[in-house]
């Protein structure tokens, strides 16, 4: 699969770091998109944490808002490493250790649809 951008949402919430992505097919599209996503999420409740567009190949299923308790909760190691970005799944109960700066352990309602290969 090629690379694309993936704008990387990480937001503070009580359980943690909580994880949103959007794929776009080049970094302007995505910059002018997380220039509107971070207006939005500075005028609310959850501080940011980092939002930056990077290349990745990994693909997600598109950013639903107004998503319930009742969809799963996907748990992630995001790693930003030489200018890209990868995410990997979380089988139950597997630990990840936050690194801080670099690797990222969170969860998200979206589901990976291609890991980084």
């Amino acid at each position: 699969m090629t690379a694309t951008f993936l704008m990387l949402i990480l937001t503070l919430s009580d359980g943690g770091l909580s994880a949103a992505f959007v794929n776009t097919q080049t970094q302007e599209e995505c910059e002018r998109r997380a220039l509107l996503v971070r207006t939005i999420l500075q005028s609310g409740s959850a501080p940011i944490e980092r939002l930056e567009c990077l290349p990745s190949h990994s693909h997600f299923e598109p950013f639903k808002h107004g998503v319930t308790e009742h969809q799963p909760v996907h748990r992630y190691v995001v790693r930003v490493e030489s200018g890209r970005v990868s995410v990997e799944r979380l089988a139950v109960g597997e630990p990840c250790r936050d690194e801080g700066g670099s690797i990222y352990c969170v969860t998200s309602r979206q589901k990976l649809l291609a890991p980084e290969s």
